[in-house]
């Protein structure tokens, strides 16, 4: 895979953005890995005249590719910081090309030569990306650093115009002209050079112009502008690292005199607070983040990932020279030193009791927040349940009732047909009965008409009407009977489904009003989960508060541990002093390594 990315370097067609993604990939790979770095180191481009390698292509882009789009040379200068983490065969080899030689092959350039270059230059992507890869060739390696100071630059083609490559550094510094990036650059460089390498350290401080440089950068006035500030904090952090790898040799600039320069000329609260300023900053943020380099255009330049690693690890140490060397030039009595030995380690006690009790009601928060978690969980599903069977119910309740809205319309029509049918047959059976009033005279007459063979034939004809007439009513008042029986069984029926959807349509309602007691308890019960999530919120708050607490009591316990580890060196040299001088040396310190 990696053979197969590198070929891609080699091709032209490959469109800028992607070649930057392939090359942060390289990067990834080679990084920490001595193999894959080797292999990196000897992969040959071959498309030009003369075959070169791949690494020299790539620093020539970043360095001459003015041209080439700002995240592409970003991309190579992060690969060559892979190429180079862990890997001091390769930074030797590199560190080598610029040291004086005997004989130099002409017209021939080697990747410490394009870094030289780079550095020089006045485009700015060009000059801090240089700057950036020299801090990382020396990094973490004494050797190199010390091998550097060698390097001998030509300003013209006359070797009496030499320079140090260090007071170039400073030069450049000086120069009114030189951008904020590229002072940033070449303070980190200058930073990363001057950390655990005293002969660094006493190159920087021979040239003169060095330390007055620093100081008025450290007390020009507060500004608004982000770089500027970032360079008062560097030229801090700079004075700094004087000071911790001082191997006084130079007299003038002795450890004793820096610290009386910043006592005097700069103030130990303004020193502290320029060199605490750069890890306020987000760009500081930002770079120690991830060791790949994030930046969208050339005014995000500023730090980087190792660099932010290394004022991580140092400023602390800085800060405690200044803080230790200062209480040591307070003179304090032999009871005082003991008595304040005592109240620390009282002190010290208290704050580890309330820092337990802190973890403990830390933990209990937790699991408290754990609890209400879950139950919020549990009732938000059960409420969502509730509300899904509701809603079903709802629609179903509503179905039925425009069931039987149906059927009460039919009944009602039925049952006025019915009285239709009973008003007919009430009618019929008024006609019946007058017809019988009506026939009961002529049924006495019938007998004295059959005594009587002489009566009138008319009678007789009136009588055989009659008789047909009732026959005719009695099959109407049949007919009508039987659709009566008919209708009442339809009414039955009828009436009989209508009994049963309206208990249905009770069941209906019982469970609608069960359901909306529910939703009821629902609402009682979002109501309580609300109260339990502004608790959690205070809860939150009431564990920021504590956190924060703990985290004081934490720092001031670490500075109370240093303070007391200052006296009891404090107490010793006393005690060593006056064992020295033949006094009687008190109890209490002969008896400090017992205690021990």
């Amino acid at each position: 895979l990696l053979h197969r990315l590198c070929v891609m370097l080699t091709m032209t067609t490959i469109p800028p953005d992607v070649l930057a993604e392939a090359i942060n990939t390289i990067g990834d790979i080679v990084r920490g890995n001595n193999e894959n770095q080797q292999f990196l180191g000897a992969v040959m481009n071959n498309t030009g005249e003369i075959p070169q390698p791949v690494l020299l292509s790539l620093l020539y882009t970043m360095v001459a590719g003015e041209k080439q789009l700002f995240p592409l040379r970003i991309s190579i200068l992060y690969c060559f910081q892979c190429y180079l983490y862990k890997n001091d065969y390769g930074k030797s080899m590199i560190v080598q090309t610029l040291l004086p030689q005997t004989a130099n092959v002409p017209n021939q350039y080697t990747l410490g030569h394009l870094l030289i270059i780079g550095y020089l230059s006045k485009d700015i992507i060009a000059s801090w990306c240089s700057s950036i890869a020299l801090a990382h060739l020396i990094m973490d390696n004494q050797q190199l650093k010390e091998a550097i100071l060698k390097v001998v630059l030509s300003i013209d083609q006359s070797q009496s115009n030499a320079k140090t490559l260090m007071e170039i550094s400073i030069d450049l510094l000086e120069n009114s002209s030189s951008s904020f990036h590229t002072r940033i650059s070449i303070l980190i460089f200058l930073c990363t050079w001057l950390s655990n390498c005293t002969l660094a350290v006493q190159a920087f401080l021979s040239i003169p112009s060095s330390i007055s440089y620093l100081i008025s950068q450290i007390c020009a006035q507060s500004v608004a502008d982000d770089l500027e500030v970032l360079i008062q904090s560097l030229c801090s952090f700079a004075f700094g690292l004087c000071l911790l790898f001082n191997n006084n040799q130079i007299s003038t600039c002795s450890t004793e005199s820096l610290e009386r320069i910043i006592k005097k000329r700069i103030g130990i609260d303004l020193f502290q607070e320029k060199l605490e300023l750069l890890s306020k900053s987000d760009y500081y943020a930002k770079a120690l983040y991830k060791p790949q380099l994030k930046l969208s255009k050339s005014n995000d330049m500023a730090l980087d990932y190792e660099f932010a690693r290394l004022y991580k690890i140092l400023e602390g140490s800085i800060t405690r020279l200044l803080t230790t060397r200062t209480n040591d030039e307070q003179p304090r009595s032999s009871d005082q030193s003991s008595t304040m030995l005592v109240q620390y380690t009282d002190l010290i006690q208290q704050q580890s009791q309330q820092i337990n009790i802190y973890q403990q009601q830390e933990k209990q928060f937790f699991e408290e927040r754990d609890f209400y978690q879950k139950k919020i969980a549990e009732l938000e599903q059960s409420l969502q349940e509730i509300r899904d069977q509701y809603t079903s119910l709802k629609f179903s309740s509503e179905q039925k009732q425009n069931s039987d809205d149906g059927l009460r319309t039919i009944c009602e029509q039925q049952q006025m047909e019915l009285e239709y049918l009973r008003n007919m047959m009430a009618y019929q059976q008024q006609q019946q009965q007058q017809y019988y009033y009506l026939t009961q005279p002529i049924e006495n007459g019938i007998e004295q008409i059959n005594l009587n063979n002489n009566d009138n034939l008319i009678v007789q004809n009136d009588e055989r009407n009659s008789v047909n007439e009732q026959a005719v009513l009695k099959a109407q008042i049949s007919e009508l009977q039987e659709k009566l029986n008919a209708f009442d069984e339809r009414c039955r029926v009828q009436t009989d489904e209508i009994a049963r959807l309206q208990l249905e349509n009770n069941v209906l309602q019982e469970k609608i009003t069960n359901e909306k007691r529910k939703v009821s308890i629902l609402e009682s019960l979002e109501g309580q989960m609300q109260e339990i999530i502004d608790e959690k919120a205070n809860l939150n708050n009431e564990y920021q508060k504590l956190n924060l607490v703990y985290q004081q009591n934490q720092k001031e316990q670490n500075d109370v541990l240093v303070l007391c580890s200052t006296y009891e060196d404090h107490l010793k040299q006393c005690r060593n002093i006056i064992q020295s001088a033949g006094l009687t040396v008190p109890k209490f310190l002969l008896e400090m390594d017992n205690t021990e």
